[in-house]
Order: structure tokens, then sequence, then C-alpha cells
């Protein structure tokens, strides 16, 4: 692999692609896809994997200065790609994924990705550097990809609770992002939540996040939303966010900060592991 292609691929961070890509075919999934829905949900998992890999690249061309300090190993940071390669790979990458959704055949999920586009847009541009309402629209955003998947498939409201399990998720690790980073927003005056007001009443926010996501997996069960198999796999999922929710509240190193989004970022795969298999008769 040349150089150029692995900064690109950096650019665009292909693990989070596919989590994004296995989550919207995972709702679909989970709404009910059969065979004939294959199109549908391969075309809504790479159109949202599109945006997602724009919004990445378009939030890297806005973070030029703020990486220097917290992501010097970033592709533009080292000087392997440029902010007008950046900018161009949103470009290219949005419209893409904005195209794919029109194959769907749904006008809801047509909405919903324009929707996300500006949204993700707006977010790197202006939001990011707002206390709380950054964090909360990307959380916003990484709920509706279930949404998505589910819309897909004619099943919007099946895709109810996995969004609700993807928000409160993605809220913990979006704050925890943010306390690893502060020292770099700080040097820019991004207002953060903890530059803002400060390291524990960020991790409280994380911590209490990750609790009421380990009621709500619990509370789905209960609701025979899922079978059986759903709370045994959720339960491994459920360890690491009770882990991290206490273990968020003792440190606030960068670097623990950074092991911790890692260990949110595996629960999430866990997770939606247990809603697949969970889903199934």
């Amino acid at each position: 692999m040349t150089s150029r292609l692995r900064a690109y691929l950096d650019l665009v961070r292909p693990l989070n692609l596919l989590i994004t890509f296995l989550s919207v075919c995972a709702a679909s999934v989970i709404a009910g896809a059969g065979p004939d829905d294959s199109f549908a949900v391969l075309a809504a998992g790479l159109s949202a994997a599109l945006i997602a890999a724009g919004a990445n690249a378009v939030n890297d061309f806005y973070d030029v200065d703020i990486d220097r300090v917290n992501r010097p190993d970033r592709p533009i940071p080292r000087g392997d790609l440029s902010p007008k390669n950046a900018w161009h790979s949103w470009v290219v990458l949005t419209i893409s994924g904005f195209g794919l959704s029109l194959l769907i055949g749904s006008g809801l999920c047509v909405a919903i990705s324009l929707g996300a586009a500006v949204l993700l847009y707006v977010y790197s541009s202006t939001w990011k550097s707002t206390p709380l309402t950054g964090n909360i629209v990307v959380s916003i955003m990484t709920g509706m990809a279930f949404m998505y998947g589910a819309t897909a498939v004619g099943e919007p409201l099946r895709g109810a609770m996995p969004a609700l399990f993807a928000f409160l998720s993605n809220m913990a690790r979006e704050v925890v992002k943010d306390i690893e980073d502060r020292e770099g927003d700080a040097m820019h005056k991004a207002q953060t939540f903890p530059v803002r007001y400060g390291v524990r009443p960020a991790q409280l926010v994380a911590s209490v996040a990750l609790v009421l996501l380990i009621l709500a997996t619990f509370a789905a069960y209960f609701a025979g939303v899922y079978t059986t198999t759903y709370l045994a796999v959720v339960l491994a999922a459920d360890g690491m966010l009770a882990f991290t929710a206490v273990m968020v509240l003792r440190q606030d190193a960068p670097a623990s900060m950074h092991r911790l989004s890692g260990v949110l970022k595996a629960s999430m795969v866990v997770g939606l592991a247990a809603m697949y298999f969970g889903s199934r008769p």
C-alpha cells in the first residue's frame, strides 16, 4: 500500500466507517430485512459509510491547528495530505453517499442522508467547539444510522431502541474524547464542555450517560424487545460500559481517556452483535 493511499485511509478512519456500515446493516436486519431487501440494505450501509467518511475528512480540514497539538499523527499535521485534499475528499465522498441514498427507493432515506450530511458539516465547521451541542449532534447522527437502516427496509420505528443505545454510548464517548483533547482545545479556544466547565463535570456527564445506557440495555430485554441470547451477549458490553463509567471518574490523563474511548468503541461492536443475535427467533 502506498503512503498516499494509507494517508487517505487514515483521513476517513476506516474502523469507524466499518462500524457505521455494520450499524446500518444490523439495524436493517433487526428491523426484519429479508432476501428481497438485500440491495436496499447494502446501499444504505454504503451510503452511510461514505457520508461518514466525508464527515471525517471535513473534520480534519477544520481541525488542522488543533490536531497539530492533539493528533500530530493525523494525515494533515504529519504532512502526508493537504487541507485541500481533505476538502475535495469531503465533496466527493458526500456526493457519492447521497447519490447512493437515491437508489434505496425511500424518500425518508434521502431526507435522512441529506440532513445528516448537512448537520455533520455544520458540526465540524461551527458546533464542534460549542459545549455539549457538538457532542449531542454527533450522538444524534450516530443514532440516526440505526433509524436509517430500519427505514431502508420500511420499518423506521424498529430502529428506535438501537438508536437510543447508540445515542447514549456515543454521547459518553464524545465527552471522553473532549476530556482527552482538552489541552489542544484550550490552546485554540475551542469551548468544549471540559474546557468551559471543567474536567470533573465532564467526567460526570460521561459516567451518567453510561449508567443510563446500561439501564436501557436491561429495559430492552425485560420489555421483550430482544431474546435471552441478547441478554447473554449484551452483558459483555455492559461489563465494558460499567468499567468505563467507573474509570472515567478516577482518571483524567489524555492517555487514559484514549484507552477508555477504545473500550467504548469495542463495546459498540459487542452491542451490535447482541442486538443482531437477540432479534433472531
